[in-house]
């Protein structure tokens, strides 16, 4: 029988060698490798038959705030697809749901849109720079130039320079914009016109000021590739031939995009 004083020396002695023991079982052994996937998120109004053609069915289809996600997963990235449907209220607050909810390291945007000039032909695809809320108007109460934010020093709200100039080294063929944003589908030629001479802008469509000014107030950066559906002359009929063609095109340059984020 062991005595009191030779037990207190034994315990802590069979504890050690224990550990040792199974310190020296282990060696050899790596530990399994935690794979660190980035959350990134797509704000898509309607042209999500484009994703479904490019990477099938999704893996997991979430229903949150009245918006579907359809989540992908590649080796590196956590793909969060939210369907906005059209309009800047539908895409700001689909922004605001990729932020809070689902913690995106960046939100990324691709669809079609109208050109506002003859230089912007069909088909043609474009990195926005800079985008100008057209709607939004303080005349009476800020008297604001149109377009102005109280929160910004003029109409335009731009998008990350480091993700844009990533875009550019992909796809150096991107034609850099200006985008005017409006809640109105603008279709006559009369109408392109006037918004290109009162506001510079290249193209038009109905989602990016939501998408960019929401994710300025999240601090999250952003990134639009946009491609042209409907010509200066072209309205309705043109854009609804070439949607679906044209959506395939503009979210062939985003999935190149998408493999060279590091």
């Amino acid at each position: 029988m062991i005595k009191l004083p030779a037990l207190r020396t034994a315990l802590p002695f069979a504890l050690s060698f224990s550990i040792f023991t199974a310190f020296l079982a282990g060696r050899g052994k790596e530990a399994p490798r935690q794979i660190r996937r980035k959350n990134i998120g797509i704000v898509v109004a309607i042209e999500m038959d484009a994703v479904k053609e490019k990477y099938g069915d999704p893996v997991e289809v979430r229903n949150v705030h009245g918006y579907k996600v359809f989540v992908y997963k590649t080796e590196s990235y956590n793909l969060f697809f939210l369907n906005s449907g059209a309009g800047e209220i539908n895409s700001a607050g689909g922004a605001q749901v990729l932020s809070s909810d689902f913690k995106v390291e960046m939100i990324l945007n691709f669809g079609v849109v109208g050109s506002l000039t003859e230089d912007i032909k069909t088909a043609q695809l474009c990195v926005v720079e800079e985008v100008i809320d057209i709607d939004f108007g303080s005349a009476g109460w800020l008297d604001l130039p149109a377009g102005q934010h109280p929160e910004y020093g003029s109409a335009v709200m731009k998008t990350d320079e480091r993700l844009l100039s990533l875009a550019l080294e992909v796809n150096p063929d991107l034609t850099r914009v200006r985008c005017a944003s409006t809640n109105s589908f603008r279709d006559t030629e009369s109408d392109k016109l006037a918004i290109n001479q009162r506001f510079g802008a290249d193209i038009c469509e109905m989602e990016s000021a939501g998408i960019v000014y929401t994710c300025a107030r999240t601090d999250v950066p952003c990134l639009l590739i946009k491609a042209t559906s409907d010509s200066l002359t072209g309205g309705g009929a043109e854009f609804f031939t070439e949607l679906n063609r044209v959506s395939l095109i503009c979210f062939e340059t985003l999935d190149k995009i998408l493999k060279n984020l590091g």
